[in-house]
């Protein structure tokens, strides 16, 4: 059985220019995926496809041809508006001879020799169809919020749930199965698909300055590990901070919006991961409790077209360690029972939040009592 591997890097990144060849450690980003590659030793092809020949010089500087293949990607397929799908199309019309592929971006590092191999078992036993990898950590679909005139709604009504992330760290696919196939069998594409949980330095994609500093750290061999919690109740209200936040200096700058009792209090940033990530179908579908106003609102063109996540339309997460929630008392939280999701605020799903009860981290990261949630150690 063949096993092919395409690892697309174009020279032209935005936010990060020259991000796929720049030095990570002792080495080019790159690198670190096809050295991954081919320790694996389960891959009949691995080919760059690349319109870049400073990218092509810096792999014939690393590895033979026989070990690392460069397919020379034509003009069209090299800008920004690019579609991936005939990035990938043009890798299987050059090699007709594989029966499953995998796609690997050089923007993440750190994956793993045996979840690699863990893939070839699964691939080997002849069940699956294709590969798709979850992260390790869940987040509350309540927790995700879109942008509106004057202010943010949620994407979900009740009732809340936590879900994984799909994230593209591990992805092949047979192939030969194509939608047709699954449509065929009676299938959804949630079946016939070998899940690869992975955890936070796998799933670390490199996109900006800050993720690279971040893989830095982890070349370093420091790891990131959450501070745990604490909570400061006062005035019937809650806030949830990292442990050694000053309080005081916390409500001191929420100041006069925790005099409203009625309405809540978002900590909002960009999603990340965004919400187009968020695995919806676990045994059951949950599509349809999102929000009917909003289903339609990440289904940006460009980025169906492309795939480059630059296009992504702006919405947002809560933050996950930062809260600010009204303090009902043990009594009042049994009388509600399921229906508190707010933390005693009601009546708010399908409505607007207005954006004087919005915080963006962007400010509180600049406040003298935030405290980073995470540690490097």
């Amino acid at each position: 059985m063949k096993i092919g591997a395409l690892v697309p890097a174009r020279i032209g990144s935005k936010r990060l220019p020259k991000k796929n060849i720049s030095m990570l450690g002792d080495k080019p980003l790159i690198c670190w995926t096809i050295d991954t590659l081919l320790e694996s030793n389960i891959f009949s092809d691995i080919t760059v496809s690349t319109e870049s020949e400073e990218i092509s010089d810096i792999i014939r500087s690393f590895y033979h041809e026989h070990e690392v293949s460069i397919l020379n990607r034509p003009a069209e397929l090299a800008g920004d508006n690019s579609p991936l799908s005939a990035v990938k199309a043009h890798y299987l019309e050059e090699r007709p001879d594989l029966e499953w592929w995998g796609l690997f971006m050089p923007t993440m590092p750190f994956r793993k020799i045996e979840t690699l191999h863990a893939i070839q078992t699964a691939i080997f036993s002849g069940y699956p169809w294709a590969i798709k990898t979850c992260t390790s950590r869940t987040y509350p679909i309540m927790d995700y919020y879109y942008p509106v005139k004057n202010g943010v709604k949620r994407f979900f009504n009740e009732p809340c749930f936590y879900a994984r992330m799909f994230d593209c760290t591990y992805t092949l696919e047979r192939r030969d199965a194509h939608v047709a196939l699954w449509q065929l069998q009676g299938l959804s594409h949630a079946e016939r698909v070998f899940i690869v949980h992975a955890d936070d330095t796998e799933c670390l994609d490199i996109d900006t300055e800050e993720d690279f500093a971040m893989a830095q750290k982890v070349c370093s061999g420091k790891r990131m590990h959450p501070r745990p919690l604490a909570i400061d109740e006062k005035n019937g209200w809650r806030l949830v901070a990292p442990q050694g936040t000053d309080f005081d200096l916390f409500r001191e700058y929420l100041g006069t919006r925790l005099e409203d009792s009625e309405m809540p209090l978002l900590l909002l940033d960009k999603a990340r991961p965004p919400l187009s990530f968020l695995s919806l179908q676990d045994g059951c579908q949950r599509r349809p409790w999102i929000n009917p106003k909003a289903a339609h609102y990440l289904q940006s063109s460009k980025l169906k077209q492309t795939g480059n996540m630059i296009y992504m339309p702006v919405h947002y997460l809560h933050d996950q360690a930062f809260r600010v929630q009204r303090n009902l008392g043990a009594d009042n939280y049994r009388k509600l029972g399921k229906t508190d999701v707010w933390g005693g605020f009601h009546g708010l799903d399908g409505s607007t939040l207005p954006l004087d009860r919005v915080i963006f981290m962007d400010d509180i990261r600049r406040q003298p009592f935030y405290i980073h949630p995470f540690i490097w150690r």
